[in-house]
């Protein structure tokens, strides 16, 4: 914690003396233009290397999606499938007495 807390005073205070005003100008100006040079390629370099991983990890992104999409319709080509029924009514007729009856079990067992 006590690294920490140094790290961030140091921070602040070499932020603090660049932005100091020497002959009108901030420290950081001449410092900027003697340092730009070398900085500026590796700016680039950086750059280019985060655009060259992001479209590699967009690449890899949408093949990982591509193939989480079934390319072939799933059916089921067996006899022991159900058979399609061509009407929707019950195997059974339930009359109207037992139709009572079991709503009553229904109610009783409750």
């Amino acid at each position: 914690m006590k690294t920490v807390l140094q790290l961030a005073g140091i921070c602040v205070l070499t932020i603090f003396l660049l932005c100091l005003n020497v002959n009108g100008k901030p420290v950081f100006e001449p410092v900027y233009s003697v340092l730009s040079h070398i900085t500026i390629p590796f700016q680039d370099a950086a750059g280019s290397l985060f655009a060259s991983a992001f479209d590699s990890t967009q690449e890899y992104s949408r093949k990982l999606f591509n193939n989480s999409v079934p390319k072939v319709k799933d059916s089921v080509k067996s006899r022991l499938a159900a058979p399609v029924r061509a009407g929707s009514e019950p195997a059974e007729v339930i009359h109207v007495e037992e139709k009572e009856e079991l709503n009553e079990l229904i109610k009783n067992h409750h």
